[in-house]
C-alpha cells in the first residue's frame, strides 16, 4: 500500500510538471572521484590486473584457472581483436614459436592483431551499436541514407589509427566547433545524424526535431556517463539525482544545431569512376574519328519550298506543362513529361490571312563538337509523335468552324500511315524516332484555300496520344498561300553522317557522372538562436521555465570560463574531475574482452545499477586509460597481456559464478561475426575495407514487409563482405542479424542480448548463405584431398575449429561421410554435408 501511494504521489508531481525532489546521491560510488589505488601484493611477475584479481580471489579462498592452451588463446585473440579466425598455417606457426618462447610469441601476436586493419572493423561494430548507426531514417517512410557509410568508415579508420578516445569522442560530439575544423572532424559529427528522422508527409517537423535532440541527450548520457538520462525527460529521475530541469539544461547544448552536408572524396569510388571515364573517353575518341572521316554533305531542300510566314500564337498552354513562346514564334516546352498531352495554341489575327497550307516544324539541332544537340521531342532519344492536328477559326460575328485538311507530307516519318495525322480519333499520326537532333517538318494542305478576315481567332490543337511520352519539345507553326504541291523545306543531310553524329551524341549523353558523395554532419546556428524551455511531461508543445546550458549538479561543475556549447560539454566529459567517463569506457572494453563488465549493468552506473565486482581494479583501469593518453589499443594490450585474460574458460566449478574472474568466460559470437566466420572458413569472405553498404541475397518476400524495399542484390565479391557492411534498413533489418541478437538501431545499444535459440540453429542449417559456405568449403576440401578422406576431415576441423580432431570426432565424421556418400553417390555433396556438421557445431561460433 505504501509503495502504491508513493507511485500515485509521484504521478501527481508529473501532472503539475514540477520538479520533485531527488535524492542527493552524492555518496554513490560512481559519483566519487577516480583515484588510482595502490596495487596489492608485491609479486613483480603479476600485472596490476592480475594482482587485483588474485587478491580478491584470495579473500574468497579461490585459485585462478590455468592458462588456456596456445591455440585456444590464438583463436580467442583473433575473435576478440578482429572478429575473424586464424588459418591453419598461422596456427601451426604460432604453436611452433610457442615452443621456443611462449611470452614473446603471444606478445608479438597481440601487437600484430592490434595493427590489423580488421581490428578497426571489429571494434567499430561495438561503437556503432552505441551510435545507433543505420542506413535509413526509420519510421514508416524509412527513407534511405545513401552516404551514411561515410561516418561508419570514419569510425573504422579512427579506431585503426588509435585516435585517442577523448579526441575520438570530442570530434563526434562537436568536431564542427573545433578551431579550423577539418573535413574529417566535420564528418565525425555524423554521430548525431544517426538518430531516427521522420520524413513522412504531414509529419510535425518541430516534434521530429525535438525528438532528435532528446535522443542526442539520452545517447550522450548512455555512452559517456553510463546514466539513463532519458528517464528525466518527462519528470525528475526516479532513482538517480538527475532533475528534469537538468535534463533540459543538457538539452540546451544541442538545441541550436542544424543538419548539414560535407562533400567527400571517397578514393575507391573515385578510382572506379576514373577507370570508367578512361574507357568512356577512349570510345568517344573513336566515335569522333569516325565522324571526322565522313564530312556532312548538306544539300538544299527539294523544290518547291514556297514562302512561309511564322504564326506566333498569343497563348500556348498544356495541362501541367509550361509552353514559352519566343519572338521567333518558336515554342519551348518544359515541365515533367506526361505520357500523353494536347497543346492548345491560339492567335487573334490583326490582319487578314490567306492560307493554302500550314507547316509544323520540330526544331532539333545538331551539337557542335562535344556539345549535345537539342532533340525535337521529349521521348526516348528525343523521339516525338503528333497523333493529330486540328485547326478551328472563329471569325467576328460568325460561329466557329473547323478547317479541313486533305493531305499531309513530312520530310521523315517513322510510323505507318502519315495521313492518320489528319484524323482526330487516331493515336499514331506523324512519328520521328531517328535523327531527332536535326530539324524536321510536316505540311498539312487545306482542302480549299482559306481567306480569314482580320479580328478572327484561330485555334490549333496538337495531340500526342500514343502514351509513350513522345511529346514535342521545341516547335513552330507557319502558313503559306502558295498553290501546288509543297515540300516541307528541310535541308537534306547525309544519312550516314547523321547516324554517326547521333551515335556520338548518344555516347556523350552517357558521360559517367562524377561521384557526389556527401557526409551527413551537424553544424551550429549562428543567428536566430532557439531558447530552451523545460517541456512539461516531455511535451514540446507545453513549455515551462526557460533554462540555460548546464550539467547535473551531482557531477563536477561545468567551467564558468567556457562558452556553453557542445565543444565545452565534450571537454567537460573528459575533465580529470569527471568520475564517470573513464570508468564507463574501460568497463565496456572489459565487457568486450570478458563477455561481462566489472559493472554488469553496463548501461547504468546510477544508484540502481550493479556495483563493481572489483572497485579498485575498475579505478586502476580508469586512471590507466588516462595515463595511456586514452589509447584504446594500449588499454586493450594491457588487458589481454594479463594472466586473467589468458585463463582457461573451462568451468570446473559449475555451481560457482565467475564474478570474481577465477576463469575466462565462454560466449557465443555476435551476429555479424557468426556470418563472417562462415564466409571466412569457406574462403568466400571479401577482405575489402570501407565503402557503400552491400546487399547480400535476401528473399523477396522479406523486402515486401511493410513498405516495399528496393534490395539491389550485390554481385561478385560484394555479396561476401563482412557483416559490418550489410545495409541496415531500420524497418527491414537483415533477418539473419536479427535472429542472432543484432540491435534494432533505434536507440543506443550499450550491450547486446546474447541468446541461444532454435531459430538460430535453423538459420545456420537453412539460410542459403550458410549452405553456400558449406558447399564451397566441401568442394575445396574434396578437391585437395580427392583420395584422402582422413586428410579432408582433419582439414575441416583445422580450418573451422583451429585444433586437432579427437579420435572420437574422426570416427563420427568418417561414419557420417560414409552415410552421406551412400545416399548421394556424389563425393562433393557428401563432403558438403560433412562440412555442414562441423560448421554447425556450437564450438565453431563460440568464443572460448
Amino acid at each position: 500500500m505504501f509503495r502504491l501511494l508513493s507511485m500515485v504521489l509521484g504521478g501527481c508531481s508529473m501532472i503539475v510538471g514540477s520538479c520533485v525532489a531527488v535524492a542527493d546521491g552524492s555518496d554513490h560510488w560512481a559519483f566519487q572521484p577516480v583515484r588510482r589505488p595502490a596495487i596489492p601484493g608485491n609479486d613483480a611477475a603479476l600485472t596490476p590486473i592480475d594482482a587485483f584479481v588474485r587478491s580478491r580471489l584470495a579473500t574468497e579462498h579461490l585459485a585462478p584457472s590455468p592458462p588456456a592452451p596456445p591455440l585456444t588463446l590464438l583463436r580467442r585473440l583473433h575473435l576478440d581483436l578482429t572478429g575473424l579466425l586464424p588459418d591453419w598455417a598461422e596456427c601451426e606457426a604460432f604453436a611452433a614459436d610457442w615452443q621456443r618462447d611462449p611470452e614473446a610469441t603471444y606478445a608479438a601476436k597481440v601487437r600484430q592483431l592490434l595493427d590489423s586493419p580488421h581490428f578497426g572493423e571489429r571494434w567499430a561494430r561495438h561503437w556503432l551499436d552505441m551510435a545507433r548507426y543505420a542506413d535509413s531514417d526509420g519510421y514508416l517512410g524509412d527513407d534511405l541514407r545513401p552516404w551514411a557509410y561515410v561516418y561508419r568508415d570514419w569510425v573504422v579508420e579512427a579506431i585503426n589509427h588509435d585516435l585517442p578516445f577523448d579526441q575520438f569522442s570530442i570530434e563526434q560530439l562537436a568536431g564542427d566547433l573545433l578551431p579550423k575544423a577539418t573535413q574529417s572532424q566535420k564528418i565525425a559529427t555524423g554521430f548525431h545524424r544517426n538518430c531516427l528522422r521522420n520524413t513522412e508527409a504531414g509529419a510535425d517537423r518541430e516534434l521530429d526535431r525535438t525528438k532528435q535532440v532528446v535522443d542526442r541527450v539520452a545517447t550522450t548520457g548512455a555512452i559517456w556517463l553510463g546514466l539513463t538520462l532519458g528517464c528525466a525527460e518527462c519528470h525528475d529521475h526516479k532513482h538517480d539525482p538527475i532533475a528534469q530541469r537538468e535534463f533540459y539544461r543538457l538539452y540546451a547544448f544541442f538545441n541550436n544545431t542544424e543538419d548539414a552536408e560535407v562533400p567527400v572524396r571517397f578514393e575507391p569510388e573515385w578510382n572506379a569512376w576514373e577507370a570508367k571515364h578512361r574507357s568512356w573517353e577512349t570510345q568517344l575518341l573513336d566515335l569522333e574519328r569516325a565522324l571526322a572521316e565522313h564530312p556532312p554533305q548538306h544539300q538544299p531542300p527539294p523544290e518547291p519550298v514556297g514562302e512561309w510566314t511564322f504564326l506566333k500564337p498569343d497563348t500556348a498552354t498544356a495541362a501541367g506543362l509550361e509552353l514559352a513562346v519566343a519572338d521567333d514564334a518558336t515554342i519551348n516546352v518544359s515541365g515533367k513529361n506526361p505520357p500523353t498531352i494536347t497543346y492548345l495554341l491560339e492567335k487573334q489575327l490583326t490582319a487578314p490571312l490567306v492560307a493554302t497550307a500550314f507547316r509544323l516544324e520540330a526544331l532539333g539541332t545538331f551539337g557542335t563538337g562535344r556539345e549535345l544537340g537539342t532533340p525535337c521531342g521529349r521521348g526516348e532519344d528525343g523521339a516525338f509523335a503528333l497523333s493529330w492536328i486540328l485547326a478551328e477559326v472563329e471569325a467576328p460575328g460568325a460561329k466557329p468552324r473547323r478547317l479541313v485538311f486533305h493531305h499531309a507530307v513530312a520530310d521523315q516519318h517513322d510510323g505507318q500511315a502519315l495521313e492518320k495525322v489528319l484524323d482526330p480519333g487516331t493515336s499514331e499520326g506523324w512519328q520521328v524516332t531517328r535523327r531527332t537532333r536535326q530539324p524536321h517538318a510536316a505540311i498539312f494542305t487545306l482542302a480549299e484555300p482559306e481567306s480569314i478576315p482580320a479580328g478572327s481567332r484561330i485555334k490549333f490543337s496538337l495531340a500526342q496520344k500514343l502514351g509513350t511520352g513522345q511529346t514535342l519539345g521545341r516547335f513552330r507553326l507557319s502558313f503559306t498561300g502558295a498553290s501546288g504541291s509543297l515540300n516541307p523545306g528541310v535541308p537534306r543531310i547525309d544519312p550516314e553522317w547523321a547516324d554517326r553524329r547521333l551515335a556520338l551524341e548518344r555516347h556523350l549523353a552517357l558521360t559517367p557522372p562524377k561521384p557526389a558523395t556527401k557526409a551527413q554532419t551537424l553544424t551550429e546556428r549562428t543567428s536566430d538562436l532557439r531558447p530552451t524551455h523545460l517541456h512539461i511531461r516531455g511535451d514540446y508543445a507545453r513549455t515551462g521555465e526557460a533554462v540555460t546550458p548546464g550539467t547535473p549538479a551531482v557531477l563536477h561543475p561545468f567551467p564558468t570560463s567556457e562558452q556553453p556549447n557542445r565543444l565545452s560539454l565534450a571537454r567537460w566529459l573528459f575533465d580529470a574531475a569527471n568520475p564517470l567517463t573513464a570508468r564507463v569506457a574501460v568497463n565496456r572494453i572489459w565487457q568486450h574482452l570478458f563477455g561481462e563488465g566489472l559493472v554488469t549493468s553496463t548501461d547504468d552506473f546510477g544508484t540502481h545499477g550493479a556495483p563493481p565486482s572489483h572497485p579498485e581494479l575498475l579505478d586502476w583501469l580508469a586512471s590507466e586509460y588516462r595515463r595511456l593518453g586514452w589509447s584504446r589499443k594500449e588499454l586493450i594490450h594491457t588487458i589481454v597481456m594479463s594472466q586473467t585474460y589468458r585463463q582457461s574458460s573451462d568451468n570446473h566449478r559449475p555451481n560457482l559464478s565467475n564474478q570474481l574472474l577465477w576463469r575466462q568466460n565462454s560466449f557465443r559470437c555476435s551476429a555479424e561475426t557468426v556470418r563472417d566466420l562462415h564466409l571466412g572458413a569457406s574462403g568466400l569472405l571479401s577482405a575489402k575495407l570501407g565503402g557503400p553498404a552491400v546487399f547480400p541475397p535476401l528473399p523477396e518476400f522479406v523486402t515486401e514487409v511493410g513498405r516495399s524495399v528496393k534490395w539491389p542484390e550485390s554481385q561478385g565479391a560484394d555479396r561476401y563482405r563482412r557483416g559490418l557492411y550489410i545495409f541496415l534498413k531500420r524497418t527491414v533489418l537483415y533477418p539473419m542479424l536479427t535472429t542472432f541478437d543484432a540491435p534494432d538501431t533505434s536507440s543506443a545499444c550499450t550491450r547486446r542480448d546474447r541468446t541461444n535459440t532454435p531459430m538460430q540453429a535453423l538459420t545456420l542449417l537453412n539460410d542459403p548463405v550458410f549452405f553456400e559456405c558449406s558447399e564451397t568449403l566441401g568442394r575445396k576440401v574434396s578437391t585437395r584431398h580427392a583420395d584422402d578422406l582422413s586428410g579432408a576431415l582433419h582439414e575441416l576441423v583445422h580450418h573451422c575449429l583451429n585444433r586437432e580432431a579427437t579420435p572420437a570426432e574422426m570416427d563420427t565424421l568418417t561414419a557420417a561421410h560414409r552415410d552421406f556418400l551412400a545416399a548421394s553417390s556424389d563425393a562433393t555433396l557428401a563432403m558438403t554435408a560433412t562440412a555442414r556438421i562441423v560448421l554447425n557445431l556450437d564450438e565453431f561460433i563460440t568464443r572460448d
